[in-house]
């Protein structure tokens, strides 16, 4: 598994001679106030680079609202953005120490329980960092916030072949925070599809209904089925026969639209 794409914003000297945008995240009590440099998050948010034109009121006032986002989630993005490493954001685990922890866990032959709480904490945040991204139009913090993912389900599948690397809790999550084709629905059901079989899903329905989604298991079990029936030497390309970390991290990066590429999103 690679590291995350870094990829260095062109900043012009007016990034530092004009008064910062000023982002107010979230509500009630836990309502923060946040500064930065308007052209640097703009080069990295399609959203904020329509809410400061001109046009709007955000755009004048020098000033977006983000009254149903979390200040701690916004964090995460802003310490990203300046520094270009998610790892560096307080709460996020370096992808190191996770190896080292889960390491252990191997040797034992059996995971703790604090450190499969961990794991599972983790994945709750940088889904919620993915949520975000795709929320305001940040490919580089959701194709960053993915890297992390896939790496951290990696490492707890490879610990104990009793758990699979997105639980069905993550699930639950997830779908909410995200659009029909995400790239981080995929991932979770490419997971799932190398890791159960139709019948033990189907065994387990019931329990399953409520614990993840509709949506979700319509996705998984006909591809379950096609795998069992026809055999991974079928629909390679297809189907995801591959454990998901097996791939390139980049078959679930975002990647830019036509419009984006052409200048012409928000136009």
């Amino acid at each position: 598994m690679t590291g995350p794409t870094k990829r260095r914003a062109k900043l012009s000297m007016a990034c530092f001679t004009v008064d910062p945008l000023k982002v107010v995240v979230g509500k009630d009590e836990s309502q923060k106030m946040f500064y930065i440099q308007k052209e640097l998050i703009c080069s990295e948010s399609e959203f904020f680079a329509i809410a400061c034109k001109d046009a709007w009121k955000s755009g004048r006032d020098n000033t977006v609202t983000l009254a149903e986002n979390d200040p701690e989630i916004f964090g995460v993005f802003l310490v990203w953005l300046t520094t270009r490493d998610i790892q560096n954001a307080d709460g996020v685990l370096s992808l190191e120490f996770v190896e080292q922890e889960f390491g252990k866990g191997k040797q034992n032959d059996a995971f703790k329980d604090a450190t499969v709480n961990s794991a599972s904490a983790q994945f709750d945040l940088l889904a919620r960092c993915y949520g975000f991204g795709d929320f305001i139009q940040s490919m580089g913090f959701c194709n960053c916030a993915m890297d992390h993912i896939i790496s951290i389900s990696h490492h707890v599948w490879k610990g104990s072949n009793k758990i699979i690397g997105v639980a069905a809790r993550h699930i639950k999550l997830v779908y909410p925070l995200t659009k029909v084709n995400s790239r981080l629905r995929q991932f979770c059901i490419d997971t799932w599809v190398t890791s159960v079989s139709s019948k033990w899903v189907e065994a387990n329905i019931e329990f399953y209904l409520g614990r993840t989604c509709d949506d979700f298991l319509k996705a998984i079990i006909p591809r379950l089925m096609v795998k069992e029936t026809w055999g991974k030497e079928y629909y390679p390309d297809e189907y995801p026969w591959v454990f998901p970390w097996r791939r390139q991290p980049a078959y679930y990066h975002l990647k830019p639209t036509p419009e984006m590429v052409n200048g012409t999103v928000g136009v």
